[in-house]
Formats: C-alpha cells, structure tokens, sequence
C-alpha cells in the first residue's frame, strides 16, 4: 500500500535545538512549520481512513 500527498507551504530547514541550562530551545520557525506539518499529516491520515483501521 502507497500513500502520496504534498505538504503544503514552504519548505523549512531543520534547524538543531539548543540546549541549555534553562532546557532546549527550538527555533519559533521551524517549531511552528514541524507542529503544521504534523497536524495536515495526520489530517491527511484521519481522511484517508489510514488511521482508523478501516483498511486494515
């Protein structure tokens, strides 16, 4: 089984998170584009009955 889709938007360069004393930061722009990215997937996922099992 194949699933095809496009992210939308433009494309964000994974920047590495910093560490610190005070705990890990994580540049506001890639944070914001990878939590987006995240939600259109598992949207994606959600319309396309992958993750409820129906295919299964």
């Amino acid at each position: 089984m194949f699933l095809k889709m496009t992210i939308e938007g433009e494309p964000v360069a994974a920047q590495r998170p910093r560490v610190t004393r005070r705990g890990t930061y994580t540049p506001p722009k890639y944070a914001e584009y990878k939590k987006t990215s995240k939600n259109n997937i598992e949207k994606n996922l959600i319309m396309n009955n992958f993750l409820t099992g129906a295919n299964l």
